[in-house]
């Protein structure tokens, strides 16, 4: 796999799911089963392409204006973190494809049996309180670039 400018150009496609979904203190999780390399695809995100932005769940992950991806398990449980140890990254859709391949990608080494969180990076207008424990935790979930944006009590 080799990651350029943003998207992910697959040459060799090799992994499997090693994760589970399980619970944890924010309900239910996605944890590795083995320990996983920094810039290792950890899985592709399939699911249902939702186009009424009204309808979307809030799990759902953007695709453009309209469009968004609503996740199947496992990955539909992956949680917030402020301090991420893995990302979402698209690949370029093809001509018979509108939409690019989502990818969940370690952005860092992951232990054995180690919670896979991303960074959800919402919108200053979808900011809620974030309860990640991160010691790097930002207060909200909301784009790092947004932080200052936030008013409480919104």
């Amino acid at each position: 796999m080799s990651i350029e400018e943003g998207a992910v150009r697959v040459e060799h496609l090799t992994w499997t799911h090693d994760v589970e979904v399980r619970d944890c203190s924010l309900g239910k999780g996605v944890f590795a089963l083995r320990e996983i390399e920094m810039g290792e695809i950890i899985g592709i995100v399939r699911g249902q392409i939702v186009d009424d932005e009204n309808e979307s769940p809030d799990y759902c992950i953007e695709m453009d204006e309209i469009y968004s991806l609503n996740p199947l398990p496992p990955f539909r449980f992956l949680n917030h973190c402020c301090s991420p140890n893995a990302e979402f990254i698209g690949d370029e859709p093809d001509q018979a494809d509108r939409f690019p391949e989502v990818y969940v990608v370690a952005i860092k080494g992951i232990q054995d049996n180690e919670e896979i969180c991303v960074d959800y990076a919402w919108p200053v207008e979808d900011a809620i309180r974030c309860e990640c424990g991160s010691p790097e935790c930002r207060g909200w979930i909301v784009a790092n670039e947004e932080v200052h944006k936030v008013v409480p009590g919104d």
